[in-house]
């Protein structure tokens, strides 16, 4: 099962761009080239190589194309920048500690109205949305510290 902070950044060229790269090129793309502009990536040094080979692409597609496989860098790079980051970290620590029960937690009906997520400024489990009662509140607080959450729990529900 794939992790849901895989889904959080931009690690590879869009599989459209690849495509159009395969046309523009024709026969002047080798198979293992296509793959090393193709690969997943995971940190600084496989960037490096990824933007080493798409430079070898200038000449060979139009400079069009060339220009919207420098805006896929870019994003990529600015991705993993992000996700090396404090905040980064945070939010895919979150993502992948309530990817483990998130289909149990929709169960519960009295909780169907909450989202769970990180907060835009304090590293915590931040709880919002809105509950009918007391009692089902209690029982939210008593469930999501059974799921011994990463960070402390910040709510902002209202309870009617």
């Amino acid at each position: 099962m794939n992790k849901w902070s895989d889904v959080l950044c931009k690690t590879t060229i869009s599989t459209h761009v690849l495509e159009e790269i395969q046309k523009e090129c024709k026969s002047k793309i080798t198979v293992s080239f296509l793959e090393s502009i193709s690969k997943d990536i995971k940190n600084e040094s496989d960037f490096e190589e990824l933007e080493r080979n798409v430079k070898q692409l200038k000449k060979s597609i139009s400079k069009e194309l060339f220009n919207t496989v420098l805006e896929e860098l870019t994003e990529i790079k600015e991705d993993l920048i992000w996700i090396g980051s404090k905040r980064g970290k945070y939010i895919a620590e979150i993502n992948d500690w309530a990817q483990n029960f998130y289909s149990e937690f929709r169960l519960h009906i009295e909780f169907e109205d909450i989202l769970m997520g990180g907060h835009s400024e304090r590293m915590v489990l931040f709880l919002t949305g809105k509950i009918k009662g007391k009692d089902a509140f209690e029982k939210l607080l008593q469930y999501m510290e059974s799921k011994n959450p990463p960070y402390k729990i910040l709510s902002h529900i209202e309870i009617y």
